[in-house]
């Protein structure tokens, strides 16, 4: 692909821009592998948290989010630098995860196979995964 394509071509800039302004400071690339199995198509103001379990991946980027139906949740990122940056959360109703470092709390929403996390004025959507975390990423959730 050269420069100009992505210049000219406005779904490849507004894709651009989504990864680059949910990624600030974390961003990195890693293929994805989404799944068939998804809750109700959409939730209302009471989301069904524990319909959400599961892991979850941002499209092309090495981030990661597994959330269990006890409520708790785990984030991990990979960035350009290298940086493993790694949170523990846990989900307060009606709409929101609060993490214990990184991200503060964050409104959640679910759509049509989207979950989208809402922090600090924009927008990072995820959507299931059956691929494996990095195994840094899983280390780190187990503590090792």
């Amino acid at each position: 692909m050269r420069v100009l394509d992505v210049v000219w071509n406005p779904v490849l800039v507004l894709r651009l821009l989504l990864v680059a302004s949910s990624l600030t400071a974390c961003v990195g690339s890693a293929p994805l592998a989404p799944t068939s199995r998804a809750p109700a198509d959409s939730m209302a103001a009471s989301l069904d948290f524990k319909s959400l379990a599961g892991l979850w991946q941002m499209p092309d980027a090495a981030v990661w989010m597994r959330i269990r139906d006890d409520g708790s949740a785990f984030q991990c990122r990979r960035g350009a630098s290298g940086q493993l940056c790694v949170a523990h959360g846990r989900y307060e109703p009606p709409d929101t995860i609060a993490w214990d470092t990184c991200w503060g709390t964050e409104k959640i929403e679910y759509s049509r196979g989207i979950l989208t996390l809402h922090t600090k004025g924009h927008a990072v959507q995820f959507v299931r995964t059956d691929r494996a975390m990095i195994a840094e990423c899983t280390n780190a959730e187990h503590g090792s």
